[in-house]
């Protein structure tokens, strides 16, 4: 008879496996502010920080964070990332958008989180869920001088007399919807027979007039005939109070004192 193996009582087989922790997406912040600029002009990026907050012990998914849906023209800059555990990235935001108009510019960037098996797990990925991005930014209009006439009549005068101060209007043309800066005048060259007086407007708020700062007068009182010239304005858009972006040029205005102007003999 062939010899049979004796039979065992009982094998013992070893069972083993590895538990993965998810990944676990932190954001910074929801709401990003990218600040105030002029018209045409263009935003700074802002950026928010994503952290994947699993424990960091070689058990833990990688963080994916993909891009999605964006609104209101601004965007999710660059590539997506991809974090292991305790691991943090940066996501840039910016605006595509026109900045011609001024106003509030406002929407959303959706950022999708997946937890990604790390290599070796054999482990598909598995949807987190999305972080939608409220992302922001104003436009603010330069201030717009304008004149209210761009001739100045003095009047006449006999020899020996001297011309009446005349006074210049200007406007802040801008319109005032609490998105427009604040315009200051001053001054600039003048020709011919022009002579500045004192005067410098600050802080005119948009659609607002001032007919009362800004002096000029003529000189030559002592030679008969016609007297004219000209005076240059200097414009600046001032952000302060509300943009907060500073003092900038914003061009020039030109204002003419001439005929009939001129100085009359006496008897005449």
């Amino acid at each position: 008879m062939a010899d049979v193996a004796p039979l065992k009582a009982s094998e013992e087989v070893t069972v083993s496996g590895s538990v993965y922790r998810k990944a676990k997406a932190e954001v910074s912040e929801r709401v990003i502010d990218l600040g105030n600029v002029r018209a045409g002009g263009s935003f700074v990026a802002g950026r928010m920080s994503v952290k994947n907050g699993a424990r960091e012990d070689g058990y833990s998914d990688d963080l994916g964070v993909e891009f999605g849906e964006a609104s209101g023209g601004f965007v999710a800059k660059g590539a997506g990332l991809v974090l292991g555990a305790q691991k943090a990235g940066d996501i840039a935001f910016g605006y595509e958008g026109s900045t011609m108009e001024g106003g509030l510019k406002s929407g959303k960037v959706t950022l999708g989180m997946v937890s990604r098996g790390v290599a070796g797990s054999g482990l598909s990925d598995v949807d987190l869920g999305e972080v939608s991005v409220s992302v922001r930014g104003r436009v603010y209009r330069a201030a717009k001088g304008e004149v209210e006439s761009g001739t100045l009549d003095l009047g006449n005068i006999h020899l020996g007399e001297k011309f009446e101060t005349g006074v210049i209007g200007v406007r802040n043309a801008v319109v005032a919807d609490g998105y427009s800066e604040r315009l200051n005048v001053e001054m600039g060259g003048v020709s011919g027979a022009v002579v500045k007086g004192a005067g410098k407007v600050s802080g005119l708020a948009a659609g607002q007039r001032d007919g009362s700062t800004l002096k000029v007068g003529l000189s030559g009182e002592t030679v008969a005939g016609p007297k004219s010239g000209t005076v240059q304005l200097e414009y600046a858009t001032d952000g302060q109070g509300s943009s907060g972006l500073g003092l900038a040029s914003a061009g020039v205005g030109m204002v003419s004192l001439r005929l009939p102007l001129q100085t009359l003999r006496p008897g005449f």
